[in-house]
């Protein structure tokens, strides 16, 4: 018999809103000012959401006894889970933190951004130019209410009624999206979508009595416990010992000459969250991403040692093996391969609103076909049309922009929803970089390459993917058995509240503390400093369409495709196109390549000598790695904040 769960009430809804609001406004201050927990929101699943999970299953466990009536609901947990996780990542410190700093760099630093004509040739709609604002953004007043007072927020308005329609509409067509590849992607194709398994499980078992019947899930979480506390007291006194997991580089101090060079940096990191969660990558992913990522930093050695690249230049550069050009077509090619993967789907639902016939299961999804279509298609065209007529963009060139974009999204999406990565960092990946590779640098207006280079804010890295996020929600309603359609609602609600919170607090602790002081921790300012300096690049060394950039992106789609081919056509095939996508993206840089090659042997020798029934029993253990990790982080967090200390890692 099938189980039945409560329907989403409006005290989910309400529970969901205040702790959206609590939980964001104390992230933005803890990223960006408190240093307690380091930057959560870079996480595919942002600890303080599930420690704020795990609060609730405590809570539950009292109120069983107390107040039975009131005990949370696996829906409730879900409804939080959902808006506390968006209000995170639209408010991220790899996302919106990014805006103000990018838009204002130029007024700022004007001889680090081609000069003082640039600011000039920037639409007013994107950001103040008054030179006392400007400066009084990136230096701060020490006035908790200064961006309060009206000769700062008068100024301000018309830019954040912009950049926040701007960002709804992003969200909105994302949304589209995420209902049109719903079906294909969980109920056709059946895509694991991993990322989840932990709030899912915490919603079923309800309270912590239950969660803690697996003993192995208890070890996991009892040892990140332990040792993220003693690293958390061993930050505060430097006498007690702690263990280092954060960024250690093996290779910069030892190989400082020669064509060795090129393996640097190598960074290790062992953080107990990617532990838990890598160990539900499939194996031939896992295998493929260190298999990619050792080949790939061989071949920078070998082309050093033939003069085809610098020994100190960095992997981006363009050098021998072009890993910038090699992400763009990686990434066409595997929006070529979900196309292909879809292709009956798309045909069925295309055929079906041509006719105006319903689809099957239509009436199921978060919004019909034809809507998340029509939806779509009219958030896009609104992007490119306001970026024509409002900053001063050619149609053709916000066209291709926003297409690119798009299709960048897509494919995020699909990883995301086939792997459990926990950290996605696509530095190598550009969509405005590949807009100008498409166009060329010198067809391109000094306006446009300003208004581009503003928009590099949610271009940077791709560690948060809200369609993913989005998508996360309608499995999570679909796992339930909740109403989708009710999930739209909330998803569109939380994304509204979400940008307008995350702007006005984000504009208070900058004209408070100042975005470029010592005051304000993060790299908002570098990024901006590093954006516009790739600007200043464009206009100086304008160059046409080149065909290189694109043949080299050719042959990089090429091996997607051959990867994906190869796997349908040979059983067993250990190589997977999602690994080389990693890869060539920079996402196994920063410390992903160690944890996925050490989960990927423990996962294989489990699986060998014990069968998938051992792996069944033994993915508690990593879930409870992942769950005291964010726990701790939450736990200490808010007891630092709450005793006003400043500067402690659990890493």
């Amino acid at each position: 018999m099938s189980r039945s769960y409560a329907p989403i009430t409006a005290r989910a809804v309400v529970l969901g809103l205040i702790l959206t609001l609590v939980h964001t406004v104390w992230l933005i201050y803890e990223e960006l000012t408190l240093g307690h927990i380091g930057t959560p929101s870079i996480f595919t699943v942002v600890q303080t959401v599930i420690g704020i999970l795990f609060m609730m299953m405590v809570a539950n466990a009292y109120l069983k006894r107390v107040r039975p009536q009131w005990v949370f609901t696996p829906t409730d947990f879900m409804v939080v889970f959902v808006m506390t996780t968006m209000g995170s990542i639209i408010t991220s410190v790899k996302l919106l933190h990014y805006l103000f700093p990018t838009v204002l760099w130029p007024s700022y630093m004007p001889h680090l951004a081609a000069g003082p004509d640039t600011a000039a040739s920037m639409s007013p709609i994107l950001a103040p130019r008054d030179p006392k604002l400007v400066s009084a953004f990136f230096m701060g007043t020490r006035d908790f209410w200064a961006f309060f007072r009206p000769g700062v927020l008068g100024p301000w308005l018309l830019p954040l009624a912009f950049w926040g329609a701007f960002f709804f509409v992003l969200l909105w067509t994302m949304l589209c999206l995420a209902s049109i590849v719903r079906r294909p992607w969980l109920d056709q194709e059946r895509l694991p979508f991993p990322i989840i398994d932990l709030p899912v499980t915490m919603a079923r078992q309800g309270d912590v009595r239950a969660l803690f019947q697996s003993r192995l899930l208890v070890l996991g979480f009892a040892l990140t416990c332990g040792l993220l506390s003693l690293n958390y007291v061993s930050s505060m006194v430097p006498a007690v010992p702690g263990v280092k997991l954060a960024e250690n580089d093996i290779a910069t101090p030892y190989l400082t000459s020669g064509p060795w060079m090129a393996l640097t940096p190598m960074i290790m990191v062992w953080w107990p969250l990617a532990i838990g969660l890598c160990y539900l990558i499939p194996l031939e992913v896992s295998f493929s991403c260190w298999f990619f990522f050792v080949l790939i930093r061989l071949m920078t050695v070998g082309a050093t040692m033939l003069g085809w690249r610098d020994a100190g230049s960095v992997q981006a550069g363009d050098q021998f093996p072009y890993l910038s050009n090699a992400a763009e077509g990686a990434w066409l090619g595997m929006f070529v391969v979900i196309l292909w993967n879809a292709r009956s789907f798309l045909r069925e639902m295309a055929g079906a609103i041509r006719r105006r016939e319903p689809i099957p299961g239509d009436d199921q999804e978060a919004m019909t076909y034809r809507t998340a279509l029509l939806g779509a298609l009219a958030g896009y065209l609104i992007l490119a049309l306001g970026s024509w007529l409002l900053l001063g963009m050619r149609l053709s060139v916000s066209l291709l922009a926003f297409a690119l974009y798009f299709i960048a999204i897509v494919v995020l999406t699909r990883m995301y929803a086939q792997i459990a990565m926990p950290l996605f960092c696509m530095a190598f990946f550009s969509f405005t970089e590949w807009t100008t590779n498409f166009v060329g640098t010198a067809r391109l207006t000094r306006t446009e390459s300003a208004t581009l280079t503003s928009f590099y804010w949610f271009d940077r890295t791709y560690e948060q993917i809200p369609m993913g996020h989005q998508l996360e929600a309608f499995v999570f309603a679909d796992r339930l058995r909740a109403s989708k359609r009710t999930m739209l609602k909330i998803v569109l609600l939380t994304s509204a509240v979400s940008i307008a919170l995350g702007m006005v607090t984000l504009l208070q602790i900058f004209y408070d503390r100042g975005a470029a002081s010592a005051r304000v921790t993060g790299d908002s300012t570098w990024l901006a400093g590093y954006a516009w300096s790739r600007f200043t690049n464009w206009v100086a060394s304008a160059r046409d369409l080149e065909a290189g950039p694109l043949a080299r992106a050719g042959v990089s789609a090429g091996v997607v495709l051959l990867l994906t081919y190869a796997r349908s056509a040979w059983i067993g095939f250990p190589l997977h196109p999602i690994g080389y996508l990693f890869t060539v993206s920079y996402a196994l840089e920063w410390g992903m390549w160690n944890v996925i090659f050490v989960t990927w042997l423990i996962k294989a020798l489990v699986v060998r000598f014990g069968g998938l029934r051992a792996y069944r029993q033994s993915v508690p253990f990593f879930l409870g790695l992942a769950l005291g990790d964010c726990v701790t982080h939450f736990v200490w967090g808010i007891g630092l904040s709450l005793a006003g200390t400043k500067g402690a890692s659990p890493y």
